[in-house]
């Protein structure tokens, strides 16, 4: 088993990013954070880890 990089997500937006690295398989996101509300909201509506304002 391949051990996965532990990944912050700044100014994350909807979670393209994060997207993309998770498809990877090699990474795993483990705090997200944005300044913008609805930004925010998105993302926490599409993925499991939730982002934090």
């Amino acid at each position: 088993m391949v051990k996965k990089l532990k990944t912050i997500s700044l100014f994350s937006g909807a979670g393209g990013c994060s997207l993309g690295f998770s498809q990877t398989e090699k990474f795993e996101i483990i705090a997200a954070y944005d300044n913008d509300k609805s930004a925010v909201e998105t993302y926490n509506t599409n993925f499991k880890q939730k982002a934090e304002e």
